[in-house]
């Protein structure tokens, strides 16, 4: 086989992010730092390896690092897998995954082009459109980035287009004013919903915990 062999290249990268786990875990750790801590800090740097070089998908890179973790002795089992058991943590999950069933179905772009074809009768008008489809989705999708650049801005694009607004000739047309307002409202969006984006739940649980302040979806 070949080493431009499509599998080879795979594993390739895969011993690469492996050594690098391994080499970290077994040098001497600085005066100060766990052994267990710094076993834990060449798991962490090989997965973001992973991440980089993409050997696997990310997922099971993941599941590979937590695998790693009890097999190094950088956490014990039951400290490797405690984080599955926060409700914070399958709360994004579910949340995640009826946002890819939105996407997937194509009711997020239904939902915004009917709300254009409501109110889109001005450059102003789809402005409206833009934000109101933002706020539409945004308890139902909570990745602002897949929100915004998944669903709105292929269509936000489209229109500017339809306005003869081009990025490099001719963004004062329309093109400007609609990134301008879907960049806006995306973040808006974000921070008035608790799915707005993935990060929400985190800070909520993070609220109640330091400061014993509460954050229900109301």
């Amino acid at each position: 086989m070949s080493s431009g062999n499509p599998l080879v290249v795979r594993w390739g990268r895969l011993s690469l992010c492996v050594l690098v786990a391994v080499v970290i875990g077994q040098a001497p750790h600085p005066e100060g730092v766990s052994p267990e801590g710094w076993r834990l800090l060449g798991v962490f740097g090989a997965v973001i390896l992973g991440f980089l070089l993409q050997p696997i998908a990310m997922g099971p890179m993941v599941l590979l690092g937590l695998l790693a973790c009890p097999l190094l002795g950088a956490l014990e089992f039951e400290q490797a897998l405690a984080g599955y058991g926060e409700k914070v943590v399958w709360l994004v999950v579910g949340a995640f995954i009826l946002a890819s069933s939105i996407r997937s179905t194509g009711l997020g772009r239904r939902i915004a082009l009917w709300l254009v074809v409501k109110l889109g009768r001005s450059t102003l008008g789809l402005g409206f459109a833009q934000a109101a489809a933002e706020f539409a989705l945004g308890p139902l999708v909570p990745s602002n980035t897949a929100r915004g650049g998944g669903i709105l801005a292929p269509i936000s694009a489209s229109l500017a287009r339809a306005l003869g607004s081009e990025p490099d000739t001719s963004p004062e047309r329309g093109g400007a004013y609609l990134a301008l307002v879907g960049a806006h409202t995306n973040l808006v969006a974000a921070a008035m919903f608790m799915t707005g984006m993935a990060a929400n739940p985190l800070f909520a649980e993070l609220a109640e915990g330091v400061y014993g302040v509460e954050f229900g979806w109301a």
